[in-house]
């Protein structure tokens, strides 16, 4: 009997492996095999009321407190209330199922950006942008995020603006950050702070985000909508990684042992790992090879 199972066993693999190499994919959803078209265990999901973003790329996502957040982006042309034509977007959207989307009404520092749109309105108080980062900060680390922070990206010029929010809606303006304007930037949290690695201009800097503090806004000399507090984010500049200056670079936040020292979970430990990215050393640096895509690996 229990080579009868095992030869089951293995002619279940095989005919998994042959409908993988034919094209078909084997996902199991529920408990149930079911046959997809698409990648592995990959489901198109479908708005239920027809509403959702347009079309687009280079846009920021996050999860906040389980919800997904997805702002700005590069989409087709469209007419914008300016009755200009733009690629570049300003809105903000929230699904907790990733098929219905919710347009959010959005409200904030308007004086500062977007002073012309109405207020408050689907158009953000910041500008239309691509290439930018939305990321989940739990400062206290009590397992709940307080802040979503926005940075940067390209309006088109590569902006150094800092934008947070503790709801998706009401955007505050904290100023510039102490780094140069950039676009195609990676963050990830690291030992439960937020970093901020490289970008376009093209750099290898690396800095860390230390802390949030709410304080009273001056009134400003103003007739756009503004709010009467801000932030202030400290920041550490970490220096430059020795890996070259790059964009649009990959970084995760891994916790690992390695079995081969005889480590155990006991011994996991988290590290930083940045993949890929475009990018080289500037002209005039001794390890200038030119401006490519780049696929290394650095921990």
């Amino acid at each position: 009997m229990a080579f009868i199972s095992l030869l089951w066993g293995r002619l279940i693999c095989l005919i998994l492996v042959v409908l993988w190499l034919a094209g078909d994919v084997v996902c199991q959803d529920d408990m149930k095999f079911q046959f997809q078209e698409t990648s592995p265990c990959w489901k198109e999901r479908e708005s239920s009321s027809g509403t959702k973003w347009a079309p687009r790329n280079a846009h920021a996502t996050t999860i906040f407190n389980g919800v997904i957040f997805l702002t700005g982006g590069k989409s087709d042309f469209y007419e914008m209330w300016k009755n200009l034509n733009s690629i570049k977007r300003a809105d903000v959207w929230y699904s907790i199922t990733g098929a219905d989307w919710v347009q959010m009404t959005l409200s904030g520092d308007f004086y500062i950006q977007n002073w012309d749109v109405m207020q408050p309105g689907t158009v953000a108080p910041w500008y239309e942008r691509y290439g930018h980062t939305l990321d989940a900060v739990d400062l206290d680390g009590d397992g709940v995020h307080d802040f979503m922070v926005q940075i940067g990206g390209f309006t088109p010029d590569a902006m150094r603006d800092i934008w947070v929010t503790t709801d998706g809606a009401t955007w505050s303006y904290t100023g510039d950050a102490p780094f140069s304007g950039r676009g195609w930037h990676s963050t990830v949290t690291f030992q439960g702070k937020l970093h901020v690695i490289g970008g376009s201009p093209l750099n290898s800097e690396v800095w860390r985000l230390e802390s949030i503090t709410q304080g009273t806004r001056p009134q400003p000399d103003t007739r756009a909508a503004y709010l009467n507090y801000t932030y202030d984010l400290a920041w550490t500049n970490l220096g430059e990684g020795a890996f070259s200056p790059r964009a649009g670079a990959t970084v995760v936040s891994q916790t690992y042992f390695n079995t081969t020292a005889n480590e155990t979970m006991a011994d996991a430990r988290e590290r930083m790992v940045l993949i890929g990215g475009y990018g080289g050393f500037l002209e005039g640096h001794e390890m200038y090879d030119g401006y490519r895509s780049r696929g290394d690996v650095w921990t």
